[in-house]
């Protein structure tokens, strides 16, 4: 990889490709606390030990060494064999911002596309910029949204009984893979695996009679004493009901928590309703992100998202 070059009104910046566990560290503590970007226990490993490439750069202060800014960058390959690169985890610390530290960053990714396609999630106040500054203008209709309850409401009923709700490890790896090739159009496996099997996570999968995966799922524990419901894809709202409630009666002291939140599509209304229940009533949602495109928006079956995978790298 070519060395970066900082504009002048970054001088003092040394940008680090690949950073260690000191800087991550540093990160994941200013991602928490400004933006509420919580994550699991050196969750940069997942996409840097299963995405065919990936980088992160990092915006380090050359005099303290202390963390400025950031970008993270994924290649993955679609099922159409086309590389899709994803950007991710476009930060600055809140006293550095509109300075141009970003710039560099943000130049590096777009060198590394190329002529290729890319896709991001904007924040709600970022969504024009993108669009008209970096050609991220081929949008989806539709926001994607954030649910949040507070533990302390949840109420769990009892699942629907009609699905065979199973772990992982109960499960043939190649039968959850078919089924999510019928959500998202990215060759991920080995992403998925190590996803939902990562620490401080709960997954399940949903069976049918037949014995057919028709739905899967994680819970994730992270930062701030969180959980996030990420992904929850089902073939119906019983099978994410189903799902979701499985997953949650796996919690100790579920009541401990700060929040359980998840996001997701505004084009699926059954989400809403599932979330209601189970919180009866007592729950916030709101717009947030947007899922932008370079060169093309590729195909998602939303109807059947009922909470999105990460928004760092994952189209859904």
């Amino acid at each position: 990889m070519a060395p970066l070059t900082v504009q002048a009104k970054s001088s003092g910046i040394k940008i680090i490709v690949n950073p260690g566990r000191k800087y991550w560290e540093q990160m994941e503590r200013w991602y928490s606390e400004t933006e509420r970007w919580n994550m699991r226990p050196d969750e940069i490993s997942v996409w840097a030990s299963t995405y065919e490439k990936y980088w992160m750069f990092a915006g380090v202060d050359q005099e303290t060494n202390e963390f400025v800014c950031s970008l993270s960058l994924g290649m993955q390959t679609t099922s159409d064999g086309e590389p899709l690169y994803s950007i991710g985890l476009f930060y600055c610390v809140p006293q550095k911002r509109g300075l141009g530290y970003g710039k560099p960053l943000f130049d590096a990714a777009m060198a590394h596309i190329g002529q290729s396609n890319a896709t991001l999630y904007s924040a709600k106040e970022m969504s024009a910029w993108y669009a008209s500054k970096h050609g991220f203008n081929k949008l989806l209709s539709f926001w994607t949204c954030w649910a949040e309850v507070q533990p302390l409401n949840l109420v769990l009923p009892e699942v629907s009984k009609q699905y065979d709700i199973k772990t992982t490890e109960e499960v043939d790896w190649d039968e959850i893979h078919d089924y999510d090739s019928t959500i998202c159009c990215v060759e991920r496996e080995d992403y998925l695996e190590e996803s939902l099997t990562w620490e401080a996570t709960v997954s399940r999968v949903a069976v049918d009679s037949n014995g057919d995966v028709v739905g899967f799922g994680s819970l994730r524990f992270v930062s701030q004493n969180e959980i996030y419901a990420c992904p929850l894809y089902a073939d119906n709202s019983t099978i994410a009901r189903d799902l979701l409630i499985s997953m949650l009666s796996t919690v100790t002291d579920l009541s401990s928590y700060s929040a359980f939140s998840l996001l997701f599509p505004e084009h699926n209304k059954s989400v809403l309703s599932i979330i209601s229940e189970l919180s009866k009533g007592r729950y916030k949602h709101y717009p947030i992100y947007r899922n932008q495109y370079l060169k093309k928006v590729l195909p998602v079956p939303w109807d059947k998202v009922y909470a999105n995978d990460d928004v760092n790298h994952s189209i859904v």
